[in-house]
């Protein structure tokens, strides 16, 4: 009997899901610069068939149908991911045809959903399918895909196609087959089952449903044939039938030797057709639908999408390669290596300073699932959260000015002057609480999200008003709550109880007063300032500087903070201390010292220092 829990495979699958070394650049984020008005059916998307084969049958060549692990695929910007489960034991294993894959769903949805929070701007279009025979299992393929949904809130269940701008950051179900993952028939995910798809051919799926052509002819014999239909439906897709979504394999196999099949064989014909036709000329920007491939690799990938018609300037702020000194927002993109807790130790300073350190363009984000949270007996009751996502690293000078610098062309003109930092990968600082969210609200236009921060029914852009509304209840960036900072700071349900985010040595996991001489910019006549992000180890949750370093402001002043819409014109709260802090667990009596995860600060919303930065989040 097949057994789950002893596969023997975890360190193959982890291997297979997630090594990606980053040798592409501008695939991770090529919908950014998408109008977000724009319906699915009208893009250009690359996507992979049976993305998560990797390993062959008995037979080479008879079952693999990609070399790229799935993060990889991403990486390189593939959209559409095909992915088949058998239903065993009640739970999804990844198989093509009998050919266990040594993955399973879980470990597919773990890096979609830790690569969507790092990527907010993009969108994974998932066909889900039954393969191979069920075993062992008590319920039905559908309502064991309900009970991953619940585990991972990143699905989009609407029933038709939808706009680019609802499902940024989200996964759109297309969903092959029969029973519903919710009860509401209005929530089933986009339907392809039982709608005529064409077996090894062409066809338009049958009503009810969304207009969906499929062209799926597998078996092949002749080669020529399998790209002329190939050819015949990008060709459709530019000109014909506007509000259809296209779905062209072209993948398959020939079978031309004893009928055995040969995967890799067809794809090494047909994906040199392929390129060849997105580089013509005659070709030009417009949609061709959905490009589905074998062996997808990232110069052809990056040939279908850009077919795509963008608009805006976000286009722009993707760079072919960034460093420190480059113009991008920027986070590190390694950590540094770990110490014996398995958490992150400081390395050299000079290390972080040199100008080959690579960088992100966007926050990383950690999830903080929702619920309650209680971190020792004598806390007098949990705190609640619904879920959210919490920057990894404080916001940098370089992330902060790039954000900035597109603000300023698009209303947020009292924005051009404010912030300030001590290199690209320090925190900004000098900011005050409008300063910081109207930033946030700049970030989630940029990346085509809604903004929280709204004034008089318009997004907040310009003044210093105190009648400022807040609607978490949207997608966009915002300030942590003081309730979500803390359960993040303490470390959430992995927390050990540290009275300093990631320990009880200040030393090991802050930049405070005692230790943050020898600054790159001083800003005492000592020589104190901050140091770049990341430097220090992590806490229990992988997230940096939640002490030390600068302190961030919170949404709101927890004692006068009464709903969604009733920020006002009070003192704000800052947490977490800040390079200029003492280092001591307690303060005077009856206070906290300034790097305890539960102090606070109380400053005016329009104070500005060197020593207060930001954090952000995002809802679900």
């Amino acid at each position: 009997m097949f057994s789950l829990a002893n596969r023997g495979f975890a360190a193959l699958a982890l291997l297979l899901v997630t090594f990606c070394p980053r040798a592409w650049a501008g695939g991770e984020d090529w919908m950014k610069s998408i109008d977000g008005e724009k319906y699915l059916y009208e893009l250009t998307i690359p996507g992979t068939h049976d993305s998560g084969a990797m390993i062959d049958g008995a037979w080479p060549d008879t079952a693999r149908c990609q070399n790229k692990t799935i993060e990889e695929q991403l990486n390189f910007g593939i959209r559409f991911l095909d992915i088949r489960c058998r239903h065993i034991n009640n739970a999804f294993v990844i198989h093509h045809g009998p050919v266990y894959q040594k993955l399973n769903f879980d470990d597919v949805m773990r890096v979609v959903s830790s690569w969507l929070q790092a990527h907010p701007s993009e969108t994974i279009i998932m066909s889900l399918k039954e393969e191979h025979k069920p075993e062992g299992n008590t319920r039905t393929f559908g309502q064991t895909f309900g009970e991953y949904a619940k585990n991972y809130p990143v699905f989009y269940f609407g029933k038709d196609v939808p706009q680019f701008k609802d499902v940024r950051g989200k996964v759109v179900l297309l969903r092959r087959f029969n029973e519903a993952p919710l009860p509401d028939a209005e929530h089933r995910g986009i339907n392809a089952d039982n709608r005529g798809w064409p077996h090894d051919g062409e066809a338009s799926l049958t009503p009810p449903g969304p207009a969906i052509f499929v062209q799926d002819m597998f078996a092949v014999f002749y080669h020529s044939r399998k790209w002329d239909k190939i050819k015949r439906y990008l060709d459709e897709a530019k000109t014909q039938n506007p509000k259809t979504l296209y779905l062209n394999f072209a993948s398959g196999y020939d079978e031309k030797d004893f009928g055995i099949p040969r995967i890799r064989h067809l794809a090494d014909s047909i994906n040199p057709r392929l390129k060849n036709y997105f580089q013509d000329t005659n070709h030009g920007k417009g949609r061709y639908g959905v490009v589905i491939m074998d062996f997808a690799y990232a110069e052809l990938t990056k040939l279908i999408y850009e077919k795509n018609i963008t608009s805006g300037p976000a286009a722009s702020l993707v760079p072919e390669a960034r460093g420190v000194e480059a113009d991008a927002a920027g986070y590190p993109e390694t950590s540094a290596p770990a110490d014996g807790t398995g958490r992150q130790s400081a390395p050299a300073p000079a290390a972080v300073r040199s100008s080959a350190s690579p960088v992100y363009e966007r926050a990383p984000l950690v999830q903080i699932p929702g619920g309650d949270y209680k971190f020792s007996p004598n806390q007098p009751s949990p705190r609640r959260v619904t879920t959210y996502w919490i920057g990894r690293y404080e916001v940098t000078w370089s992330h902060f000015q790039a954000v900035r610098d597109w603000a300023v062309t698009h209303g947020y003109g009292d924005l051009a002057t404010r912030g300030a930092g001590s290199g690209p990968l320090h925190p900004v600082r000098n900011v005050n609480w409008y300063d910081a969210v109207k930033w946030c609200n700049a970030l989630s236009e940029r990346e085509g999200l809604a903004p929280v921060y709204m004034l008089a029914g318009q997004v907040y852009r310009t003044g210093e008003s105190g009648s400022i509304q807040v609607n978490r209840s949207v997608n966009g960036y915002r300030l942590p709550t003081q309730t979500e900072r803390e359960v993040a700071a303490r470390g959430g349900h992995a927390s050990q109880n540290f009275w300093c985010s990631g320990g009880n040595e200040p030393d090991k996991v802050a930049w405070y007063l005692d230790n943050s001489g020898g600054a790159e910019v001083a800003l005492t006549p000592s020589g104190q300032g901050t140091w770049p992000v990341g430097l220090k180890a992590a806490n229990e949750l992988g997230i940096y500087d939640m002490s030390g370093n600068v302190a961030e402001w919170c949404e709101e002043n927890a004692a006068t903070y009464v709903g969604p819409i009733a920020i006002k014109d009070v003192r704000r709260t800052t947490c977490g201390g800040s390079w200029k802090s003492a280092g001591d667990r307690y303060g005077p009596p009856g206070e906290l010292g300034d790097l305890h995860v539960l102090a606070a600060e109380n400053p005016v919303p329009s104070f500005r220092s060197t020593c207060i930065g930001i954090r952000v989040v995002r809802g679900p």
